[in-house]
């Protein structure tokens, strides 16, 4: 299926000591679309993995997990049929094995397993950011890092971080 809505945006958000932290409004739009297009309801959970970067978490909703599983298939389709399965899961185990289903409520609120929270270096402040079939939640400080070469989403940062001073 051809998907219309992307997650696209971002957002600073504060994360209390419990790993408390809201979805940004924007992504919750998102994601309803996103159920609408595969004409199902919105589901309040998504799949949050630690990205193979090892420096911030992906978040998954369903429609994501499909998109990405589909990837999977058509990468390895060329193999052989007695390598293909091993592929597969292989790439599934690379970015999908590791995600944690999260709940979030109607306000977007959802709590951070300390797990997901220590694996991507998540502190006080997580930086969203929407990369088409999925989230990015990274720390300010690995945000920096990540887009040391787009002085925009640097400047973007900045600016949530400047207001945050204010």
């Amino acid at each position: 299926m051809a998907r219309e809505t992307f997650f696209v945006g971002h957002q600073l958000n504060a994360v209390d000591g419990k790993g408390r932290v809201s979805v940004p409004a924007a992504f919750r739009t998102q994601l309803e679309r996103r159920a609408q297009e595969d004409g199902k309801d919105a589901v309040k959970e998504l799949m949050i993995a630690p990205s193979p970067k090892g420096d911030r978490l992906r978040a998954f909703d369903p429609a994501g997990v499909r998109d990405r599983d589909a990837k999977f298939t058509a990468r390895v389709a060329d193999l052989p049929a007695a390598e293909r399965a091993d592929a597969e899961e292989d790439a599934f185990r690379d970015e999908l094995a590791t995600a944690t289903p999260v709940a979030f409520d109607s306000a977007g609120r959802m709590v951070l397993p300390p797990i997901l929270r220590k694996l991507g270096k998540i502190g006080d402040l997580a930086f969203f950011v929407g990369v088409r079939d999925y989230f990015e939640i990274l720390s300010p400080e690995n945000a920096r890092v990540a887009f040391a070469n787009n002085p925009m989403m640097l400047g973007m940062l900045d600016h949530y971080l400047e207001e945050r001073e204010a």
